[in-house]
């Protein structure tokens, strides 16, 4: 199907982006994104890798989170949430702050 062709060809890009500039978290936040329904370890793990490697990168807590409550990992799911929660309050993220607090609350 052509949808597919098209994941296809997203991921690779995403793939090549990734490995030409490292430094950027947003490549393979997007990456994980793209497998979030489909290769659900793969895209958690990805998820974990950017929080380790990008600290400040906010958007990745959420995701991560989630993804690992769903995936039944409800322990390191809580604790994603909790350093995403204080990061979002150090950044002054308000809507972060709020969208972490309600999915850990909801746990």
């Amino acid at each position: 199907t052509p949808t597919k062709f098209m994941n296809t060809q997203r991921i690779e890009m995403l793939k090549k982006l990734v490995l030409e500039d490292p430094a950027d978290p947003f490549y393979p936040y997007a990456l994980a994104l793209e497998y979030i329904h489909t290769k659900r370890e793969e895209a958690l793990s990805i998820l974990i890798e950017v929080i380790n490697k990008h600290a400040e990168y906010l958007p990745s807590y959420y995701q991560a989170g989630l993804l690992s409550i769903e995936l039944g990992k409800l322990e390191e799911g809580q604790k994603i949430l909790e350093k995403g929660i204080n990061l979002a309050q150090k950044q002054n993220d308000r809507k972060a702050f709020n969208e972490l607090r309600s999915l850990l609350d909801n746990i």
